[in-house]
């Protein structure tokens, strides 16, 4: 009598996990490709109240010089190609009107193949830097390092229209510790998100990671599902 009683809501809970997963899944499946970004960093040195002291970069007086990490990648099933990407409108990282792009570089990319690009606009530094890249599958991307005069390192934009993804660049946000050891400016310890950035992304990054465990029940069947994503 107790065995069957103990079924009964057994049954239930595991018909409910089920249900869950399923529906999990199945949505996952159902995505069309779509671009994801996520930025973080920090302000490296600005200028003081003091007139007599001032920020010079490459020689040049700056305000400040603001360093962003832009972790990009593509989520959902499907391939987008290099080809795929509108002329008439780029994927460009900028900056918030008045400020200006110092510097930009590839840090990491999850194959050699992505053949990932990064180039400031000759002669405008205004105009943004301009990504391209040969093609991107599933959970690829690329890590790229911005140095610019913004006040702070989430003032970075990613525009562009990419044929077959009406809703354009995905903008999410989670904070975790990263300690990220190369870069324009030298080794860096920032905070990023990456409960959904790709593991090859954050591996081929060379970034160590750390965030708390969510050991309750609705926790381990996030994180079941989160290990079956590549």
């Amino acid at each position: 009598m107790i065995v069957t009683d103990i079924w009964g809501p057994l049954g239930a809970i595991l018909g409910l996990i089920g249900i869950v997963i399923g529906g999990v899944l199945a949505w996952w499946f159902a995505r069309g490709p779509r671009l994801v970004v996520q930025t973080s960093g920090s302000t490296l040195v600005s200028t003081p109240s003091d007139q007599r002291i001032r920020v010079l970069y490459n020689d040049e007086p700056v305000p400040r010089v603001t360093q962003s990490l832009v972790w990009l990648w593509r989520e959902g099933r499907g391939t987008i190609k290099g080809s795929d990407v509108v002329t008439a409108d780029p994927i460009t990282i900028n900056v918030p009107t008045g400020d200006r792009i110092l510097d930009a570089a590839l840090l990491a990319q999850s194959k050699p193949t992505n053949a990932v690009s990064i180039e400031l606009v000759p002669d405008d530094p205004e105009a943004g830097a301009r990504l391209a890249f040969e093609y991107l599958d599933p959970r690829q991307g690329a890590v790229i390092e911005v140095l610019h005069t913004a006040e702070s390192p989430e003032l970075i934009e990613l525009t562009g229209t990419v044929m077959g993804m009406p809703k354009g660049i995905v903008r999410v946000r989670q904070a975790v510790a990263v300690d990220l050891p190369i870069g324009i400016a030298g080794a860096v310890s920032v905070t990023v998100p990456t409960h959904t950035i790709p593991r090859s992304l954050r591996h081929a990054a060379g970034a160590r990671t750390s965030r708390e465990v969510d050991v309750s029940v609705a926790g381990g069947v996030a994180n079941l599902i989160r290990l079956l994503i590549p």
